[in-house]
């Protein structure tokens, strides 16, 4: 699930190919021939780790050879021993590229996180939204709608992003995304009335983060039972799942 290339198979089956973000390329190491055929704008990752990718606004104006050098270099570290998420280690390194989503063929879209679980009681869930071009500004929103935590979004902006026209279909697709997991989260773009794909993230922020929010706390709380019985998810027995 982690694996950026490898997850574009689970999610066609899941929920159909028409919720992928278009496939440009994927190469075990790239090459400066690869980048003549691609379009002006795109974007660049390696599939085994966090951030790594890059942007393409113009392709006249790349630095091809840093490109390369960047994500083959890329392609020879384990993502994994940084903050030990150790998931990253077994994915077989690829640069990754695909068509660069704009909003309203300007400026890049909005992102949207369902934190997803699967419990006795079925599917539940809570969202956040982060804005595309300011990184420290984003909302934690509830099912119900009300907003638990925001920084540096103005009433405005929540009132236009909070609930996008295709919201009822990105909580459909996040719920069968996540319906093989107790908990993963679902990151879902929507762009001219189309719901796109992002990525499944299982370890969010590396799981270290702390939240002093509590009616978080215990909203989140309440929402996860771990399947600690699920062989893909837990080592059957581990005394640490109990």
């Amino acid at each position: 699930m982690a694996d950026k290339f490898l997850v574009r198979d689970y999610v066609a089956k899941k929920v159909g190919s028409q919720h992928l973000i278009p496939l440009l390329g994927a190469y075990d190491r790239i090459q400066p021939s690869d980048f003549g055929p691609l379009p002006q704008q795109f974007i660049v990752k390696a599939n085994h780790g966090c951030s790594w990718n890059q942007i393409v606004l113009d392709k006249s104006q790349l630095d091809v050879g840093a490109t390369v050098r960047r994500f083959n270099r890329l392609c020879r570290r384990r993502f994994g021993w940084k903050r030990a998420e150790r998931h990253y280690n077994f994915i077989r390194p690829k640069v990754v590229i695909e068509q660069l989503l704009r909003d309203d063929g300007c400026g890049p879209p909005w992102e949207y996180n369902f934190f997803c679980f699967h419990g006795p009681n079925g599917f539940d869930w809570y969202y956040t939204i982060l804005s595309p071009t300011d990184h420290g500004a984003w909302a934690i929103i509830g099912k119900d709608g009300r907003t638990l935590a925001a920084a540096r979004l103005s009433d405005q902006e929540l009132a236009a992003h909070a609930r996008p026209s295709r919201f009822a279909r990105m909580v459909e697709v996040a719920e069968a995304l996540s319906s093989d997991f107790d908990f993963v989260r679902v990151n879902l773009y929507c762009v001219q009335d189309e719901v796109w794909f992002g990525e499944l993230t299982c370890t969010p922020r590396a799981g270290y983060v702390k939240t002093t929010n509590q009616p978080l706390q215990q909203m989140r709380d309440a929402m996860w039972h771990l399947d600690a019985g699920n062989p893909r998810l837990y080592i059957p027995g581990n005394p640490m799942a109990a």
